[in-house]
């Protein structure tokens, strides 16, 4: 069970939070830094400045619509809820691992809808996750929880024992999403 129902809770709560925090954190925020200030980290992307990846066309453009503002509250308040915290909650691998998966990875970004459910033993303890993505071709449902597996086990084994930086965040997460095919 690795601790994540207590983990979990605590990241349900941040997540709630998040709406109320964030526009506050962003009032303490400059386009300059790209961050939110040290006292809302919970709350910031540490791998991701501000306004969010504007390599992603919906986050390009509703900055090009909305701004800074807006566009950030979305990326933190929205869609990335609580993401350092969840990084501090999650696992790193430095082990050997063993993976199972349904070999199904819906996706956001392609058309792959349905359940993907992965599970790695790493150092005599099992992690898992569940995700989901559900709906139309442009509108629908993504689920996830558990660990953030997901990227990692779409990776060859072999990479695992070489990248001592893998990691799993913990996820609790529901959105109503904007799928970008």
């Amino acid at each position: 069970m690795n601790h994540y129902y207590p983990k979990a809770a605590a990241s349900i709560l941040a997540n709630i939070a998040a709406i109320v925090v964030v526009p506050f954190a962003l009032l303490f925020t400059s386009k300059d830094s790209r961050h939110l200030p040290r006292l809302f980290q919970w709350w910031d992307t540490p791998d991701q400045e501000l306004p969010g990846d504007l390599n992603k066309p919906l986050i390009q453009k509703m900055y090009e619509k909305r701004g800074f503002f807006l566009t950030s509250f979305y990326w933190l308040g929205w869609r990335n809820r609580a993401y350092g915290l969840s990084r501090v909650f999650g696992l790193r691998i430095q082990e050997p691992i063993i993976v199972t998966t349904n070999d199904i990875f819906p996706s956001d970004d392609t058309e792959v809808r349905g359940t993907g459910k992965h599970t790695i033993t790493c150092a005599g303890k099992r992690y898992w996750e569940i995700y989901g993505v559900y709906g139309t071709a442009r509108f629908g449902l993504r689920v996830r929880f558990g660990w953030k597996l997901q990227p990692l086990v779409q990776r060859p084994v072999e990479e695992w024992s070489q990248d001592k930086s893998a990691t799993g965040s913990l996820v609790t997460h529901i959105s109503l999403r904007k799928f970008q095919n």
